[in-house]
């Protein structure tokens, strides 16, 4: 049984869906300033970078590879005219190199990094035996090639390359990290992303002078809730839009905010998954609207089960002992981060 959107079309939605928040803005302005920069540079000026390093589910992959590329990328292609207006966005952002999305293996290796550079520039002999070396190599020609020139380069899982779990692994790792090191000194502006133990890597290459880091923390309660607010507003405008539900499930309350912040624990990833599986729940009873047996389910299946949170704050009514609650939760937050967190973004 399900409601008018199927389960499976509101994972979907939920997945490729973009609401753009001040965090985001602010990134997007900083990774543009880098590929101008990159546009005007001479061939032998060294690059800079950015970092947005944090916890899981904060939403740093999704504004690299979603929201940065359809918002900023994306329309500059259209108005150059690079791709034929029949080419899909789909296939505009498979095809084009300017703004290029890699992954660092899981296990990273200097062979497996040069193949999935190759590979996401399209390169037709990727899996070439070849000196792993001269893979790196033919990579950075690609990106310098005039005709289709790489103005930034995202890595993400960079914390694949701050993991000790052995001496092969860390000889392994810091092969990968001294390419990259080289890459931004050969003028290829890189932003790196990952879970805040990237650091490490950073730490390791002796770049931090030349990376900025860009705050994609958790949202902080209190300073923070107005963005919040308006993001979960943007989740209800479009769950209207494609006819999941009739009326507004009221998220955007601040009785309801305040418990979504804390199942959430203030990260945009895990906020989505709540409201996505309240969605699901609630299309699926035929309900017209998110309601508050919905969320209890929600957050007891996913925030709870995950140990987001300790409890489950749609089955309480206590407002004060929530909004305590939230205010530990960016103190410790503030803790764990260290000095450096709270001096560079408060």
């Amino acid at each position: 049984m399900t409601g008018r959107v199927s389960n499976g079309a509101i994972r979907l939605l939920f997945k490729e869906w973009i609401v753009v928040h001040a965090k985001a803005e602010a990134a997007m302005d900083f990774l543009d300033e880098l590929r101008e920069a990159r546009r005007d540079s001479r061939w032998d000026t060294e690059a800079t970078g950015a970092s947005l390093f944090s916890a899981s589910h904060c939403g740093k992959s999704h504004i690299i590879n979603k929201i940065y590329f359809s918002h900023r990328v994306l329309p500059e292609l259209r108005k150059d005219g690079i791709f034929h207006e029949s080419v899909s966005d789909g296939n505009v952002k498979k095809l084009q190199r300017k703004f290029l999305y890699v992954k660092v293996p899981e296990k990273p290796n200097l062979g497996d990094f040069g193949t999935n550079l190759l590979r996401a520039l399209h390169d037709p002999f990727y899996q070439k035996r070849e000196n792993v070396l001269d893979r790196i190599r033919r990579a950075e020609d690609i990106m310098n090639n005039p005709d289709s020139f790489t103005e930034l380069l995202a890595l993400d899982n960079f914390d694949q390359l701050s993991k000790k779990s052995d001496r092969e692994t860390m000889k392994d790792a810091s092969e990968v990290q001294d390419v990259v090191k080289t890459m931004i000194e050969n003028g290829i502006p890189i932003v790196f992303t990952g879970l805040y133990s990237a650091h490490a890597a950073l730490d390791n290459m002796q770049i931090n002078n030349r990376v900025m880091e860009l705050d994609i923390m958790p949202f902080r309660f209190v300073k923070d809730l107005e963005e919040f607010c308006k993001y979960v507003t943007g989740i209800e405008l479009l769950m209207l839009d494609h006819g999941i539900f009739y009326e507004p499930s009221g998220l955007f309350e601040d009785s309801v905010i305040i418990r979504l912040y804390y199942a959430s624990q203030g990260r945009i990833g895990v906020l989505s998954n709540i409201i996505r599986d309240a969605a699901r729940l609630a299309s699926t009873a035929k309900r017209p609207r998110i309601e508050n047996i919905h969320l209890q389910k929600a957050v007891n299946d996913y925030s709870l089960k995950k140990g987001i949170c300790e409890y489950n704050p749609f089955l309480i009514s206590n407002d004060k002992k929530i909004e305590i609650d939230c205010r530990k939760r960016v103190a410790a937050d503030e803790k764990f981060y260290g000095e450096k967190y709270m001096e560079h973004f408060h």
